[in-house]
This record gives structure tokens, C-alpha cells and sequence, in this order.
């Protein structure tokens, strides 16, 4: 009773203007610490990237994902405080 991740996708990309490859081609990626201070250290490798991109004015669209990406991973998974 497998599903079929693309198909599943496919209602969310309703309205959306269809993918340029080239438009997506290129990534950036960075090792964070397990650490809060980390959510920092993403936002400025998200501006730096964005600027690198020429894309700076998106960056509090993204910042916000970026933030709650990674507080989201690291409330997750590190341990508990109890």
C-alpha cells in the first residue's frame, strides 16, 4: 500500500507556474551544530547564498522557512531538558 510521493505533491503545485530547470539547477548547503545557535548561523548562510544568487529581496521568505526548518529538526531531535 505504497503511495506515489509525486502524485501526492501534485495538488500543491496546483496554480503554480511550471519548473525552469535552470532556474533550480544550482543548491547550497552548509553543516550546522546541534545547537539553537544554530538557526543564526542558517539565516546568515541564507542571506550570503541569497546575495550570491541575486535574489536578496526574497530573503524574508525564505529566512522564515530556513528558521522554522531548522528549529523545527533541532527541537526534534535533541534530548529533552527534563
Amino acid at each position: 500500500m505504497g503511495t506515489n510521493g509525486p502524485a501526492m505533491l501534485e495538488p500543491l503545485r496546483q496554480g503554480l507556474p511550471p519548473l525552469d530547470p535552470s532556474a533550480v539547477s544550482s543548491s547550497a548547503s552548509c553543516a550546522l551544530p546541534a545547537r539553537y545557535e544554530a538557526v543564526g548561523s542558517a539565516r546568515n548562510f541564507t542571506r550570503g547564498t541569497l546575495d550570491g544568487w541575486d535574489v536578496a529581496e526574497r530573503f524574508d521568505d525564505v529566512c522564515l522557512v530556513v528558521s522554522e526548518l531548522v528549529t523545527n529538526a533541532l527541537r526534534h531531535a535533541l534530548p529533552s531538558d527534563t
